[in-house]
């Protein structure tokens, strides 16, 4: 789905967990808060697929489960009790789904299917799997809750549990998980839509959009504020900046390039061209004629037609800020490529700042996702992390935490606590080298950023680690 228009404008709640109004309970289940977001999300589901609240009929969790559900009082918290007589699930016979990630609460005999055999008392029933999952392979579990520290995450499939019980990948209040979908309705990114609507992947009412124009215009603005932010303080050191007054890469590069409609060609037409050469450190802003040598492109995706329609398209990786340094591999250096087959066969590269590959076949895509590759590992001296707070190279499920180096692990998000994995937002990366220029951590100069590629190794030092930490979000 590649809608460039959001469905609708949903109204916020002011029971969102925001950096204005944060969690306000840390050693308990804010149920009340929590039941009144997931009413939100359920209402903006039912009316932005084109019902009306007026036909809105709800019953709780042990309304609907009776004595099944009287007989897990026992097994639940207080709080979590006292959550699950408040939360309203629709009364209907459609197959609805409260979020496009998960159906809805899991009933009794479901809740600790994953758990309670991986531990004995009185840990047994401590977690439990409160939401189910839509997507997800052979073995789906869902939205994961404990029941001591009153902090959930989403696992997509019951085998995640041995990196989500690692003890060292973070758990969320469940109103901070709840508030982070609610902005992704916000943002377009997840959609309610009528019936009607037919695309690949539907979890009725709730839609995946690959990219639309609010994630343009997002990401566009946080660009803008890293170029205003370069050209000031050129400005301020005498400098002359210059007004380029056109977009980083023109309609006939774009063409020349074979870059396809979507996220990709709406921000690279859609973004101003600084007057500086350099937007990070050994990292240039896109030439028009240089940009249409993709390296990716030459890759051949067998799955392609060349009459493909535009929502069936593959996306190969795009290359959108390069460096002159080459990144080169060994054939079993496998763990260490940033893409995935058939990408992976490509062993020599530039590094730079690409946007990843993806489907508009599948349901659960980003066209925004972004992976920033260095021509050298960071990591191994294990204080370079993911926004999960992991070192990089981490093996996730494994009981002891180790580091490697990694060439294209820097701002990832490592573990999703909120969704099914993705690579970061590409207006995230900006937002992080935006800070870094205004807390005076690179060098300004008449090409923009001075510093060369290798300040990237800051990144794995025990001073400077926390600047290279991207804020998890979904």
């Amino acid at each position: 789905m590649t809608s460039n228009e959001s469905a609708y404008q949903p109204t916020k709640s002011l029971w969102r967990v925001t950096p204005e109004n944060p969690v306000r309970y840390h050693d308990r289940l804010d149920y009340e808060r929590c039941a009144a977001l997931h009413k939100e999300l359920l209402e903006l589901g039912w009316t932005g697929s084109g019902r009306s609240l007026d036909d809105l009929e709800t019953n709780t969790w042990f309304e609907i489960w009776g004595q099944e559900a009287e007989d897990c009082r026992v097994l639940l918290s207080d709080d979590l009790t006292a959550f699950l007589e408040r939360a309203q699930i629709p009364k209907t016979d459609d197959e609805y789904s409260l979020f496009f990630y998960v159906y809805g609460f899991a009933p009794p005999k479901r809740l600790w299917d994953t758990f309670h055999w991986r531990f004995d008392e009185p840990e047994e029933y401590r977690y439990l799997t409160l939401l189910l999952a839509n997507l997800g392979p052979s073995h789906p579990d869902g939205l994961a809750f404990d029941q001591k520290t009153n902090r959930a995450v989403m696992q997509m499939s019951i085998h995640d549990a041995s990196i989500t019980l690692n003890g060292r990948t973070p758990w969320f209040p469940l109103e901070v998980i709840l508030s982070a979908w609610l902005n992704m309705v916000d943002v377009g990114k997840i959609q309610a839509v009528e019936e009607t609507v037919q695309v690949n992947e539907k979890f009725d009412p709730w839609i995946c959009c690959h990219w639309n124009q609010g994630m343009v215009q997002e990401t566009v603005e946080a660009f803008s504020a890293l170029v205003d932010s370069i050209e000031a303080r050129m400005k301020d050191q005498g400098m002359r900046v210059t007004d380029a007054d056109q977009p980083l890469l023109l309609d006939a590069s774009l063409e020349a390039a074979h870059i396809p409609h979507g996220f990709a060609r709406s921000f690279l037409s859609q973004a101003r061209r600084p007057s500086f050469r350099y937007i990070a450190p050994g990292v240039s802003v896109p030439n028009q004629d240089p940009f249409s040598q993709q390296p990716f492109f030459s890759v051949e995706y067998e799955e392609q037609d060349e009459d493909v329609d535009e929502d069936e398209l593959v996306i190969k990786p795009i290359l959108l800020f390069t460096s002159t340094r080459i990144v080169s591999l060994a054939s079993e250096d496998e763990k260490n490529h940033p893409f995935s087959w058939p990408y992976n066969q490509l062993l020599s590269f530039p590094a730079g700042l690409y946007l990843t590959e993806s489907e508009r076949s599948a349901g659960h895509e980003f066209e925004d996702s972004a992976r920033f590759v260095l021509p050298f590992g960071v990591g191994g001296h294990g204080f370079a992390r993911t926004s999960d707070g992991l070192q990089i190279g981490d093996h996730q499920d494994g009981q002891d935490a180790c580091c490697a180096d990694r060439i294209a692990d820097l701002y990832q998000p490592g573990w999703n606590p909120f969704i099914e994995m993705h690579e970061v937002r590409l207006v995230k990366i900006l937002d992080s080298w935006k800070g870094m220029v205004e807390r005076g951590d690179w060098t300004v100069g008449a090409e923009g950023i001075q510093d060369n590629i290798d300040a990237f190794k800051e990144a794995d030092t025990e001073e400077n680690w926390r600047k290279f930490i991207v804020p998890i979000t979904w």
